[in-house]
């Protein structure tokens, strides 16, 4: 099993540079997980009751010496009284929580049935205790810090550097004996969490009682939680949790094998006046997978602070907070505490692990990572690319579903048909991405619940960013602000030369080596001329891509095609090694073959696949908004309903002899051989023939046994079974996809078009609303609280 790795708790900023000073790295035996690129943010359930008592009461040890005794021998003065010595640890910790207790209703004595609502560990004893955790850094009183130990030879003197501390490597003790803690909710609607009951030291050092302290705050979604976990575990959901406290009834006693200035420096400032010890937690990704071997067990870092003031506060050393510009509070880091060292001339900001630093500890990408813009080559991350193309696919789907159930049957009718087409091509776009995995020897996952997005949210892998993706009911707004930010092309022509050839040269490749058969010659090159071609444009750094086709070009096309050159010119072998009995091809699809998925079996067919998705997607070029079939991208069909009119290539000049609108995909002018106006025929759009719903629903907002509840459980109950139809088509058994996952689309639609006409309101008029709208949420069997 790889080891985790911490992410540093601390950033330390000098008023004039950059200065990462603190770091909480370190390579336990039994962490968790299996990749540390997967880390995902969570929180020990915050959602448990129990009774309160003292370990310290009951746990017989030998430190004797109380705190006040750390400044015997010890000259005031040695130090100055402003210092804050910290010492951070991590490790794990276990919180066996009673599930029980996530739901309010459990809390009357008089109506609780141990059958209903158990939740997923229902044998919980509250237990929190901190494992296998031990002191990974140290910093002083200047700022300086240390994350070495002196190694100490069996027959021999200990040599200790300047850079070394033996309190480094030190086990944190107290809680994890037979003896723990216990999570206790203060109120029964999830609000505020607090332990009670542990006993946190250092051995060697000091140990002390946990005041009791409710979570100071929770953090939102981080970058970790972009990732799913490894092998499809269970997780709580994407947050970290941080306590603050004061440690109580603190017993000393020094006994370390040789020197530690952290220590001595302690003991100096326990003289002072005010002192004080405070600890922080940060637990995080708690696993609650009954299978996996590290059940209820999750990561943990923390701090201890040491401090002296003459107004001592309840949250240590931090007097100030840098409050989020995000006024929800969901992007990764959310309010951040800290405080001014005025001695060092530093801020030190608590990020409470939501910082991402790389493999060498560093926050400065350009210190370790390749410069911007390489393409990494590796298959693990051409794989992951394509993972998560699928999981961007995905997304775009409910948003399109939820607008076409919304319309009303009979009316509408080609903006329903145009919804519906798109809904199918994305569909055969994630078959597609499916195909491609599979032939490199990958294996497309669609069983896991943290790849199912909650709406609104941001597009997967970090395309077109900025774009807040919602659900909502037909709109002449939601097509222009979320369809076509979904599918808008990529203006930045000249900033990637792989591109500006694809989409010079993209009808003449759809045309020659696409759609031919035989040797797959153009008049002109051969396909290894065209491989060539893009390889050697792949080779150059651009910026980072942020629209989709961009994405799909530059994280997959360009790997795919610069790994097989690699693969070939190494081992004269190949990438495409997959089994071709997992492809999905027309066989298993409706519609024509224009509209059908076509098996991947060699780099030019993904290639293929790649440019496909691309132009009927944004379109490759956004001057000429027609591909090679003559057929207009997502975004153009789009534009179409918004504008009100068909597009159509005019004369520079001409005039129609009434207003059109001038089509100006991009916000900057480009030079265009061409020009395309909003001069056709009228599309014709009225919101009268659209269902009142509601915006970005949640099925734990429809009232529990409601007749939307139940159609809502209902519809997410066979979205669910949905996505694992097509998992099993995609991964093992492609005749599914006809047989079964057609027919479930079919019933989504009849459970859709329930809840769309039926009012929140019991006694609400469907034709005023609010309607309910379908939630698209991952259905979970064992959370027997949602039926």
């Amino acid at each position: 099993m790889d080891y985790w790795r911490v992410l540093a708790l601390f950033l330390i900023i000098p008023v004039t540079s950059i200065d990462v000073c603190s770091s909480s790295s370190t390579t336990q035996n039994g962490e968790i997980g299996e990749d540390d690129s997967s880390f995902q943010q969570s929180t020990a359930d915050h959602r448990s009751h129990a009774h309160m008592y003292s370990q310290s009461q009951q746990t017989e040890d030998n430190y004797a010496g109380s705190i006040d005794e750390f400044c015997d021998g010890v000259g005031t003065g040695s130090i100055r009284s402003s210092a804050i010595l910290r010492l951070n640890f991590a490790g794990r910790f276990l919180a066996y929580t009673a599930s029980y207790n996530n739901y309010w209703q459990n809390y009357n004595i008089h109506t609780f049935d141990p059958l209903k609502d158990p939740g997923w560990n229902p044998q919980g004893s509250n237990d929190f205790q901190l494992v296998n955790c031990t002191v990974t850094q140290v910093c002083y009183e200047d700022g300086t810090c240390v994350t070495k130990r002196p190694v100490c030879p069996e027959d021999g003197d200990c040599v200790q550097e300047p850079e070394e501390d033996f309190i480094v490597g030190q086990p944190i003790i107290g809680s994890d004996s037979t003896a723990a803690g216990k999570l206790v909710d203060i109120d029964p609607d999830k609000g505020a969490t607090q332990i009670y009951g542990l006993v946190l030291g250092v051995d060697g050092f000091f140990k002390g009682d946990i005041k009791p302290q409710a979570f100071t705050h929770k953090r939102g979604d981080t970058f970790a939680c972009k990732d799913p976990m490894p092998d499809g575990m269970r997780h709580e959901p994407c947050q970290s949790s941080v306590f603050v406290s004061t440690l109580e009834n603190v017993k000393s006693v020094i006994d370390l094998p040789g020197q530690s200035d952290f220590v001595d420096q302690v003991k100096s400032l326990s003289c002072e006046s005010g002192f004080k010890l405070y600890v922080k937690l940060n637990p995080y990704n708690t696993i609650v997978d009954p299978k996996s071997p590290d059940y209820s067990y999750g990561r943990v870092v923390g701090t201890i602070y040491a401090v002296a003031s003459k107004h001592p506060l309840p949250f240590g050393p931090y007097t100030r907070m840098l409050w989020s510009q995000d006024v929800d509070n969901n992007g990764a880091g959310g309010h951040v505490p800290y405080y001014v060292d005025d001695q060092t001339k530093k801020v030190v900001l608590d990020f409470a692990n939501n910082v991402k630093f790389d493999i060498e500890d560093d926050l400065d990408p350009s210190s370790n990572l390749p410069p911007l813009g390489t393409t990494i080559l590796t298959l693990q991350e051409l794989k992951r690319a394509l993972q998560v193309a699928l999981e961007l696919e995905l997304t775009t789907i409910p948003p399109y579903l939820s607008a076409l159930f919304s319309i009303k049957d009979g009316n509408n009718r080609e903006v329903a048909a145009l919804i519906k087409s798109v809904v199918i091509d994305e569909m055969k776009h994630m078959a597609l991405v499916s195909n491609i995995l599979n032939a490199i020897g990958g294996t497309p996952n669609l069983k896991n619940q943290a790849i199912v997005p909650s709406y609104p949210a941001p597009l997967p892998g970090g395309a077109n960013p900025g774009l807040v993706v919602q659900l909502a009911r037909c709109s002449l707004n939601q097509i222009r602000t979320v369809f076509q930010g979904i599918e808008r092309p990529g203006c930045e022509i000249a900033d990637s030369a792989v591109i500006q050839y694809i989409r010079v040269n993209r009808k003449h490749l759809m045309k020659y080596y696409c759609k031919a058969k035989g040797a797959f010659k153009g008049p002109d090159d051969t396909l290894a001329d065209v491989f060539s071609e893009i390889s050697q444009r792949c080779s150059e750094t651009t910026a980072s891509p942020q629209t989709i086709g961009a994405i799909y070009i530059h994280q997959i096309l360009c790997r795919m095609v610069m790994l097989e050159a690699k693969e070939a010119k190494e081992n004269g072998g190949t990438l495409f090694t997959g089994e071709s009995k997992k492809q999905i091809t027309s066989a298993q699809w409706i519609g024509s073959d224009d509209s059908s998925p076509f098996p991947v079996d060699d780099l030019r067919s993904a290639v293929c696949a790649i440019l496909d998705i691309a132009t009927e997607g944004e379109g490759s070029d956004p001057c000429d908004p027609f591909d090679a079939r003559g057929e207009l991208s997502h975004f153009f069909k789009f534009a179409e309903v918004v504008h009100g009119r068909r597009l159509m290539e005019t004369c520079p000049y001409a005039t129609s002899g009434h207003y059109s609108d001038d089509f100006l995909p991009c916000d900057k002018d480009l030079k265009c051989d061409k020009t395309f106006s909003f001069t056709g025929r009228l599309v014709y759009f009225s919101q009268d023939g659209v269902w009142p719903t509601i915006s970005n629903p949640h099925t734990e907002r429809y009232p529990p046994g409601s007749l939307v509840r139940k159609y809502s459980d209902n519809f997410n109950t066979i979205y669910t079974g949905l996505l694992n139809c097509m998992h099993e088509a995609f991964t093992e058994n492609p005749e599914k996809m006809k047989v079964d996952c057609m027919g479930m689309m079919s019933s989504l639609t009849v459970w859709a078009k329930k809840l769309v006409q039926t009012p929140i309101d019991p006694n609400g008029d469907p034709e005023i609303g609010p309607n309910a709208a379908p939630t698209f949420e991952f259905h979970d069997p064992s959370d027997k609280g949602t039926m």
